[in-house]
């Protein structure tokens, strides 16, 4: 495999599902390879550039917002497990904020 650009970052699976349906006709020896990460790997994922505009705008890490976009965390605990110090960086109302944009 062929590295195409020489950038280091996170992908969310949207982007990396863009990124396979762009490049799908160019590789025929992962064709399979894939294949399989297009069905399984990135279904079912919306457009996150827009939940990626809206998380930034709340002072979270680049991590934290990789994370919450790929995760999209259901409950307050896992919301915890992603956010570091969560409690001290923001106010309880804002919670709720987290997941009508996730």
């Amino acid at each position: 495999m062929k590295i195409l650009k020489n950038t280091q970052q996170f992908l969310t699976k949207h982007e990396m599902h863009k990124l396979l349906a762009e490049n799908e006709h160019k590789g025929e020896e992962n064709e399979e390879t894939i294949k399989y990460l297009m069905k399984e790997y990135c279904k079912d994922e919306k457009d996150s550039l827009g939940i990626k505009e809206k998380l930034s705008s709340l002072n979270l890490f680049p991590f934290e917002i990789f994370q919450l976009i790929n995760f999209r965390p259901k409950n307050l605990l896992t919301l915890q497990l992603i956010i570091e110090e969560m409690e001290e960086r923001f106010i309880r109302r804002r919670f709720k904020f987290y997941f009508t944009v996730i």
